[in-house]
């Protein structure tokens, strides 16, 4: 189901509920799910094997095969709502073949071949303008790495080659065809190491060279998507991503305790976002904001940091934090939808039990920091507020002859605190998720 207070007739209608920031009724719940709404069907095989050879190298090949129907129903005029507004299906191959060698000399080779293959169409009859068109997609990738193990370091090249062929056909909404045919190659590498400071630290760096082409969506949507409720345009003439990225860890043990730091520095050429026009489109289906697919250059830096502190045998506390600073460098600005400074904080209570096994309850903080790296007026609206978030957990295990059976339940926002994600679009309309409670049962046999 898709929220319906984000699917609105008028454009009057559309701006009072992006500057009310809350539904127009406070709803009732049911268990019909109404439009808007989708349909997915998603059928996935896979196949591998393994073969080892006598001089203890081994040769892996893996395949799978997925095809998804996606169906999505809207508010439509003239009793049309019974009929897709979207109807896609894709049929996807992937395949990949990797000989891995034997360790000779404190060395190890590792070669593969990757390929992969979608074909996505459009079924006809929805008397509505697709969002992208029909398109066949086609990657090829060659790779190869090196890996050194020393007692106190080890080092590691790859480098690895791709090459992508998009083809795109359609019509828009005044029946001309449009799409083209794209060719994508380029070369990637990294280089990296780690070495072991003491008994308790190690420092890991890596740089690495990579690439991302521009995906379908990004080279022609035209039109409404419908689960984020809003009108996405892609630009034909995008290129490919290039990025050079450097990463730092620092990792430290001692005991059950640890803790881990890492700091990366990233320059994106032509990094590819989805940018907040400001205007609102109006037609049949209702009003909806613009979004446009756009291409710069940004740089990125960030932090992650993550521990665990065993207090006493029955008491941990885990920690976890993230940041990341973006800029565009083109144009001397901020970059929209970058993640917020987050830190999470949990403390675990281990009971000892002669019944059951590993007993626990934990209680889990949240805190997301409002985005304040932001151009005033680049979005529809203004980030969020600041955050926090309580969650409770508790589970057990028990093993029984030949099994074992579990049972875990989460009260997520336990306070039902109302908030906004500013990564969530519809956080222009309507506040997160309230309290979720989920109960998990799992049997192994």
């Amino acid at each position: 189901g898709i929220f319906k207070g984000a699917h609105t007739g008028r454009l009057e209608d559309r701006e009072n509920s992006i500057a009310r920031g809350r539904p127009a009724t406070d709803g009732a719940f049911s268990y019909d799910v109404d439009v808007p709404r989708q349909e997915v069907g998603h059928q996935l095989l896979k196949l591998s094997a393994k073969q080892y050879f006598e001089n203890n190298g081994t040769l892996s090949f893996n395949y799978s095969f997925q095809q998804n129907h996606r169906q999505e129903y809207d508010l439509r005029r003239g009793g049309r709502d019974a009929l897709a507004a979207l109807d896609l299906k894709l049929m996807a191959q992937n395949a990949d073949i990797v000989y891995q060698g034997p360790l000779r000399n404190q060395l190890s080779s590792k070669f593969g071949l990757s390929f992969g293959s979608i074909v996505n169409n459009n079924v006809p009859g929805t008397l509505v303008t697709p969002l992208i068109p029909n398109y066949d997609n086609v990657n090829i990738g060659l790779f190869a790495i090196e890996r050194l193990e020393k007692d106190k370091y080890s080092l590691e090249a790859g480098v690895r080659y791709d090459y992508r062929s998009l083809d795109a056909a359609g019509y828009d909404k005044d029946e001309v065809l449009y799409g083209g045919t794209h060719r994508f190659h380029n070369l990637s590498a990294s280089l990296g190491g780690s070495y072991r400071i003491s008994q308790h630290l190690d420092f890991l760096s890596n740089f690495s060279l990579a690439w991302r082409p521009p995906t379908v969506n990004e080279l022609y949507s035209n039109g409404l998507h419908h689960g984020s409720a809003a009108v996405e345009i892609g630009d034909k003439h995008l290129q490919s991503e290039k990025g050079y990225n450097w990463i730092n860890t620092l990792f430290f043990r001692a005991g059950k305790s640890s803790a881990e730091w890492s700091g990366y520095a990233q320059y994106v050429s032509d990094y590819i976002f989805l940018n907040p026009s400001g205007e609102f489109l109006e037609s049949l289906r209702g009003s909806f904001p613009v979004f446009n697919y756009q291409q710069t250059d940004a740089s990125f830096l960030g932090m992650d940091l993550s521990g665990s502190l065993v207090i006493s045998p029955a008491l941990e506390w885990t920690l976890k934090g993230a940041l990341v600073r973006a800029k565009d460098q083109t144009n001397g600005r901020f970059l929209p939808m970058i993640p917020t400074d987050r830190l999470e904080n949990a403390l675990r209570w281990n009971i000892k039990s002669e019944r059951w096994k590993k007993p626990f309850v934990e209680l889990q903080h949240i805190y997301v920091a409002r985005q304040n790296r932001y151009d005033e007026g680049s979005d529809f609206s203004a980030p969020p507020e600041a955050y926090h978030l309580l969650n409770l957990s508790a589970g057990f295990s028990h093993l029984g002859e030949g099994s074992q059976w579990s049972l875990n339940a989460t009260a997520y926002n336990l306070l039902n605190n109302s908030y906004k994600d500013y990564l969530n679009r519809f956080r222009y309309y309507g506040h997160d998720v309230g309290r979720n409670i989920v109960l998990r049962l799992a049997y192994n046999f």
